[in-house]
């Protein structure tokens, strides 16, 4: 019996020295950034068993076949797209000194997608003159409405969205929204979507939460496209601040 404890310390250090070296040879055979690596290398060694679990939830992408061929097709799609845009005369570089330039510069060298000519941008500094404008584009819109967020919360603004896309199913026009499954989990169990799916508006959640994926692998996105004539981009959920956690946004109206 005295020996007991001794055996169970001995194991549990055993266990823990397997498991680091399990795992820092998966860290390093990953070929991470060298920052990334050598962080996640200390936390594994230095706080046992929790380090270990917190590389193996935040560590690995886990994305299961079925995504990932999704994404593989995807990628195809996008990479013929991509070389018809940057073919496309509309491509050209814009004029040295002119607004486009920095803009052009900047999708072209972090994303390889040209800026096409032809189009205007306008920044909308406020959420309220987001809402403003997007709830005129969807109640002008004549054949489609596609909405893509991180987070739609009901209430204020929010629920003007949602009355919007209701008018635009009334004409006909074809409303689909892409929710993240966490980030608007209160939208999904609330009154709102209901009433959109009645309406026939397609709701859909992105990235539902399991033990097989990494719980931090969200979509981020914050999108929309009315008619593939008007697009929005930018930093807005579609969300009302004064009633989910007040901030400053900006974002851009192409």
């Amino acid at each position: 019996m005295s020996d007991s404890p001794h055996a169970v310390s001995t194991a549990i250090l055993i266990a823990h020295w397997l498991i680091v070296v399990a795992l820092s040879l998966r860290v390093i055979a990953r070929r991470l950034p060298v920052g990334v690596s050598l962080a996640w290398l200390v936390l594994v060694c230095s706080v046992p068993f929790a380090g270990a679990a917190a590389y193996l939830f935040f560590g690995g992408k886990r994305l299961d076949r079925g995504r990932l061929a999704r994404q593989e097709a995807a990628a195809s799609l996008a990479q013929a797209t991509l070389t018809q845009a940057r073919e496309s005369p509309a491509a050209a570089f814009p004029a040295a000194g002119t607004a486009g330039e920095s803009l052009y510069r900047q999708s072209l060298g972090l994303l390889g997608i040209p800026v096409l000519g032809g189009n205007r941008t306008r920044l909308l500094r406020d959420f309220a003159t987001v809402f403003d404008a997007l709830v005129a584009d969807i109640d002008g819109a004549s054949t489609s409405c596609r909405l893509a967020f991180y987070i739609w919360h009901d209430g204020g603004r929010a629920d003007d969205v949602a009355a919007a896309l209701l008018r635009a199913r009334g004409r006909g026009v074809r409303c689909r929204v892409l929710v993240d499954a966490l980030g608007s989990k209160a939208f999904l169990g609330g009154k709102n979507i209901r009433a959109l799916r009645r309406a026939g508006v397609e709701v859909v959640a992105a990235l539902s939460r399991s033990f097989r994926r990494r719980a931090d692998l969200r979509n981020h996105r914050k999108i929309v496209v009315i008619d593939d004539r008007v697009a929005y981009t930018g930093s807005q959920n579609l969300v009302d601040p004064r009633l989910f956690k007040p901030r400053a946004w900006s974002w851009t109206r192409a």
